[in-house]
């Protein structure tokens, strides 16, 4: 990441959390960080959506992941059997 990304992302933090932890206005947000109001809701909406972003895309990993291990499973559930059955002697 650059420089200007990281800034960019930490200014859009800074006005989400003036706007939703401190309960300040759009306006206020914007007072606070030499910008407009305008700007101030762009910047909050950006990194609600860039958030929303991340959290499907978390999301869709793990419920991969989870497809994976259930497709998968009756494979691990066979071997298990099997190496139970060859270490006590015991067939099914």
């Amino acid at each position: 990441m650059s420089d200007k990304s990281i800034r960019r992302k930490m200014r859009g933090n800074i006005a989400w959390s003036l706007r939703h932890v401190h309960k300040l206005t759009y306006r206020e947000v914007g007072m606070s960080l030499g910008i407009s109001s305008i700007r101030a809701r762009q910047l909050v909406t950006s990194c609600e959506a860039s958030d929303r972003q991340q959290i499907i895309k978390i999301t869709c990993d793990v419920y991969r992941t989870n497809a994976h291990i259930e497709a998968l499973g009756h494979k691990f559930v066979d071997e298990v059997l099997a190496l139970c059955e060859s270490l006590n002697g015991v067939s099914k």
